[in-house]
């Protein structure tokens, strides 16, 4: 699976972190008992010209909860359930803002075969994100001063008014980079044009940090440097990595 090198001990992950950053597709074919020799000179080098950070919220930031309380009446696996959410056409409509949560309630209902009815579902995935994680607020608050920040996440109308507008953490942010406001979502090209855009700066110079494998592909090959991460530690520890703090 591709979270497995979070198990990895810590030595052989920051190794593995290190040729991450300029191969980031591969990362699927390394293992502890292969970690890459030698990348770390040339790894900091071509990281040196990164002036800007960019975070997804859901995973990374933000607490999420269990997707199993929320989809369990479905026959597919939780597996599948995540590695197709970012390309469901129920979500990619409501988190592009183009339909309602009673559309969205009923068109996930039916495109994942829900045994429940529509309100229950709403339910569930409005408390779907729970809080910001340990030391995210004072991590952006630390790295403000060295980086500008941004943030580009797959949301919706629903969860920003109830949930993510209230949060701290947002007024760290340069930029707010929001689907449901763009129109587009992750993992299409617009919207990574959108914040590279808005952003005004060179992909090369934005290192980018996902915790879904299909937007941290999307991201890399625009040239951005894109990380698979899962939560403040795991940004740190790139960060550090990179001898960029």
């Amino acid at each position: 699976m591709a979270h497995n090198w979070l198990h990895f001990d810590r030595d052989c992950c920051r190794k593995l972190m290190a040729y991450y950053w300029s191969n980031p597709l591969q990362l699927k074919s390394m293992s502890p008992s292969n970690p890459i020799a030698g990348q770390d000179r040339s790894f900091t080098r071509e990281t040196r010209n990164i002036t800007t950070l960019v975070f997804d919220l859901g995973g990374v930031l933000i607490e999420l909860g269990d997707m199993n309380d929320m989809m369990a009446s479905s026959p597919f696996s939780a597996e599948e359930v995540w590695s197709n959410w970012i390309s469901s056409p129920s979500v990619r409509r409501f988190e592009s803002g183009r339909s309602s949560p009673d559309e969205f309630a009923q068109d996930m209902i039916q495109e994942f075969q829900l045994a429940c009815h529509q309100e229950e579902f709403l339910e569930l995935f409005n408390a779907w994100p729970i809080g910001m994680m340990k030391g995210a607020i004072e991590m952006l608050k630390s790295l403000s001063g060295k980086f500008r920040l941004a943030c580009l996440s797959n949301t919706n109308l629903a969860h920003y008014n109830s949930f993510l507008r209230h949060q701290p953490l947002m007024d760290c942010f340069e930029h707010q980079f929001l689907s449901h406001s763009m129109g587009c979502m992750k993992p299409d090209v617009d919207a990574f044009n959108r914040a590279i855009d808005g952003l005004n700066v060179n992909p090369s110079e934005v290192a980018y940090f996902d915790d879904h494998p299909k937007n941290v592909a999307a991201a890399a090959a625009l040239g951005m440097h894109a990380l698979e991460v899962h939560g403040p530690e795991d940004i740190m520890t790139f960060l550090q990595t990179a001898e960029l703090l």
